[in-house]
Parts: structure tokens; C-alpha cells; sequence
């Protein structure tokens, strides 16, 4: 079982009911992420340790590039 998967058993045993969509699996990654960040890590590791080793570089350059577009 993944590590995503995991976290939205644990949030569905407290109460928070994700679905297996698309935008379900949206709301588990911003809810890690969003829980690292509010334990003081910094959004850039928060981002890298959820969705990999440079994510949060990819996805800065990829809004950087639609804005500036």
C-alpha cells in the first residue's frame, strides 16, 4: 500500500471521507503537505518529501512558465 494510500485510510478512521478520484487524491496530497508545513517544514521539503525529490522545483517552473505565457 502506498504512502498516499495510507494517509486517506488514516484520515477516512478520523472522520474525513476522500474519494478515490482524481480530485480525491489531490485533497490527501495538500492535506500532507499542508500537515508538514504546519509542523514547521519548510513548503519546499513538504512538497519534495509527498511528491518526490523535486517536485516543488518542476511544479515552480511550470507555474512560472504558464504566468509569464
Amino acid at each position: 500500500m502506498s504512502k498516499l494510500n495510507k494517509a486517506a485510510r488514516h484520515l477516512a478512521a478520523n472522520g474525513l471521507k476522500i474519494e478515490n478520484t482524481e480530485a480525491g487524491r489531490n485533497e490527501v496530497i495538500t492535506i500532507c503537505i499542508a500537515t508538514l508545513v504546519e509542523s514547521g517544514i519548510d513548503i519546499r521539503k513538504a512538497t519534495d518529501i509527498v511528491c518526490g525529490s523535486g517536485a516543488f522545483n518542476l511544479m515552480a517552473g511550470e507555474v512560472y512558465d504558464t504566468l509569464n505565457n
